[in-house]
């Protein structure tokens, strides 16, 4: 018996602390929940660092590195992002084996949290992308692909991301597709066996995955302009991370609520999205872009991969010497077409400029720069094509750009257009300065980009000579020619024709253009808009972004100037006003000098000033000299009034707090301009000066 209640409480006993384990249990859970719940109402900082169509440019990515492993020290939630794009620009990526393993290597290592697919990132050929994702350490999505015989497997459209404390970050990807060809911008056999549906439309149909997240990004590789139009057409996004347009948003701001941001290209720029949430909602989004070649600091273990990657030398020979640079579109354009003409025996040969990579080459020219040129593995395609086929190709090149785009050999080309830049003729020139014989048919070679996406007529289907554009140039120049011939070559033309209905607003004694390099020198176009700048505003000088003059286009001297000119000499005139303020003279000095270095080139166009740009021995700017019209010196200590294009002001000048009594003008800068002329009467010759030089280092 007494056995008996002696089990009897060993029972008992069992089951109270089984119970008391068991409340324990639920309490600690309670207890964790609580404090999940109280971090989630807690503020939370989110950091978002994203680079964007780095074209295979490796040698920041050690800074990348350092700042991302920083933040991840103090922050536990951190993400990487990177916009696509990642390949085509640098050989030592594009050329290894196999073809970009450099950047799998380094985005594995960075621990990259998710890309969206860019269309350069085809450009290998899908079975090289497709290791490429399965080796990734992240996940590579899109939402507006559809695979159906392609070789890649299909991506995922969206991936969610998550906190520490379970927040959650849902990233949509979107690639960008051309008009024309309905394919992303890549040779057309890179995506065969692809469908891709609008992203804009396609993303709409994500508009839940709001619902289902803290944090809406949209993952764009669209460009800024339909970013633009995503904002405003689809509600719940709160981010888009851009790419594709290579824009350069260093202080972004939010369109119908969403921050729109992109980090130019190349690897030059971090972007850095700090976003702060409370009870799970997002309360506050600021965006900032990093100069990583303004940055210093670097983690070793990836400078000395990188250094290893950059030690090849067979990338390194050097092919020729130049006594001169070869600079901008028209020289580049003239010696690619003319190395391929010459090499496999071509009548004429035409290479669009969107395949020209570089600005310039200069001093030793090495196989390294001519794969940086020209990255693609473009083959040359042979056409015989009679003169009438040769103008379709011209005509739909310029209606696709608004713009001589297709540079050549072995023959010039005048466009005549309206100013609506409706084709009315094009005369094609030999070099005998005779016309094209129209009975004639010409051996007509095209890169196979142009051959497969351009439309035009030729009833030749064309055939591929096996051989690549790069091989080509790389043949040419080792025949050691005269390259000085190509010093301010020009042999595309555009001529406006007048058809009445037109509002003259004067004339001008001096041809007014920007050329074929608006970076090279000092314009006319550039010295006019900002002399108009300068007189409206009744400051003492006035700075003009080299990026917003159109390529090619000239009013020749002696025409009457019409209203209806000016778009076609500059970008988004009819859209930026002119932001006057007080500089100091050394502020205005270091202004100068890192826009200078931006490009390393002329960046900005001036007025009542000139400027000198002194470079070394490798090309990159190291220090300027400011003199005002009158040949004095800029003073530091002195004031002076500047008149800033407002856009650049406000997106890409970091001066807010060196600019002081700020005002922005009523009139846009279409209208300061067309006052401009029509107060002078007759544009003079003092347009012509050269208001910027770029020189050598003094010793």
């Amino acid at each position: 018996m007494k056995q008996r209640h002696t089990n009897f409480n060993l029972f008992i006993t069992q089951v109270l602390i089984g119970f008391i384990c068991l409340m324990l249990s639920f309490n600690l859970k309670g207890i964790q929940a609580d404090k999940n719940n109280k971090n989630i109402q807690d503020e939370t900082k989110i950091v978002i660092f994203h680079i964007n169509d780095v074209h295979s440019h490796i040698d920041n990515f050690a800074k990348i590195a350092k700042l991302v492993e920083d933040e991840r020290k103090i922050n536990p939630d951190v993400f990487l992002m990177n916009a696509g794009d990642n390949f085509s620009g640098n050989p030592i990526v594009d050329h290894y084996v196999p073809k970009g393993e450099p950047i799998l290597e380094l985005m594995n290592r960075l621990k990259f949290d998710v890309q969206v697919i860019g269309n350069h990132d085809f450009d290998y050929g899908q079975t090289i992308f497709k290791s490429f994702i399965k080796r990734a350490n992240f996940p590579i999505i899109c939402a507006n692909v559809k695979v159906y015989e392609g070789v890649i497997s299909q991506p995922e459209p969206y991936v969610i991301l998550k906190t520490k404390n379970g927040l959650k970050i849902a990233v949509l990807g979107l690639i960008q597709i051309d008009e024309d060809t309905q394919i992303p911008s890549t040779l057309p056999k890179n995506v065969e066996g692809l469908v891709f549906p609008n992203g804009i439309e396609v993303a709409k149909r994500f508009r839940y995955l709001k619902k289902r997240s803290n944090i809406f990004i949209a993952l764009s590789h669209l460009g800024y302009k339909d970013d633009e139009i995503l904002a405003k057409e689809m509600q719940g996004i709160d981010i888009i991370v851009g790419g594709h347009s290579h824009t350069i948003i260093k202080n972004p701001i939010e369109t119908n609520g969403v921050l729109i941001t992109q980090a130019g290209a190349y690897g030059e720029y971090l972007g850095k999205i700090v976003i702060t949430l409370k009870n799970g909602q997002i309360i506050k989004k600021i965006g900032e872009l990093i100069d990583l070649n303004s940055f210093k600091k670097e983690n070793p273990k990836v400078k000395a991969l990188i250094a290893k990657y950059n030690d090849n030398p067979e990338l390194n020979q050097v092919l020729t010497k130049l006594t001169k640079p070869i600079v901008g579109n028209s020289e580049l354009g003239s010696l690619m077409t003319d190395a391929v003409r010459n090499i496999l025996g071509f009548d004429i040969v035409f290479q669009n400029s969107g395949g020209i990579r570089m600005d310039k080459l200069e001093d030793k020219v090495t196989i390294k720069d001519i794969y940086t040129l020209f990255p693609f593995d473009n083959e040359v395609v042979q056409f015989k094509m009679s003169t009438a086929e040769i103008r379709t190709l011209i005509k739909f090149d310029y209606e696709r750009y608004k713009h001589t785009d297709l540079m050549v050999s072995g023959i010039k080309y005048i466009v005549k257009h309206t100013i609506t830049n409706e084709v009315k003729a094009i005369e094609l020139i030999n070099e005998k300065g005779e016309s094209l014989d129209e009975s004639k048919t010409y051996n007509v070679g095209l890169n196979s980009y142009v051959a497969s996406v351009y439309k035009f007529s030729h009833k030749d289907p064309g055939r591929s000579l096996k051989t690549g554009v790069v091989d080509a140039i790389i043949q040419y120049l080792k025949q050691k020619r005269d390259l000085t011939i190509y010093s301010g070559i020009q042999r595309t033309f555009e001529e406006f024709i007048h058809e009445g209905g037109l509002t003259k607003i004067g004339k001008t004694e001096v041809e007014i253009s920007a050329g074929n390099d608006p970076f090279g020198t000092s314009t006319t176009a550039g010295n006019l808009i900002a002399d108009a700048m300068r007189c409206s505003s009744r400051v003492n000088i006035a700075l003009f972004p080299s990026r917003l003059q159109k390529k090619n286009y000239k009013i020749k001297a002696g025409e009457s100037l019409f209203k209806e000119m000016i778009p076609k000499l500059y970008s988004y005139v009819d859209k930026n006003r002119v932001i006057t303020g007080y500089m100091k003279g050394s502020d205005l000095k270091q202004f100068i000098l890192k826009r200078s270095q931006f490009r390393n080139n002329i960046d900005l166009q001036i007025s009542g000033m000139k400027y000198k740009i002194y470079c070394d021995s490798e090309g990159k700017v190291v220090s300027v000299e400011c003199h005002l019209a009158n040949g004095k010196k800029i003073v530091d200590s002195l004031t002076y009034t500047i008149a800033f294009n407002a856009y650049d002001f406000d997106k890409y000048y970091y001066i807010y707090n060196k600019v002081k009594e700020r005002s922005v003008s009523k009139k846009n800068l279409y209208e300061i301009l067309y006052a401009h002329i029509k107060g002078v009467g007759v544009i003079s010759f003092s347009i012509k000066e050269k208001r910027v030089e770029i020189l050598r280092s003094k010793k």
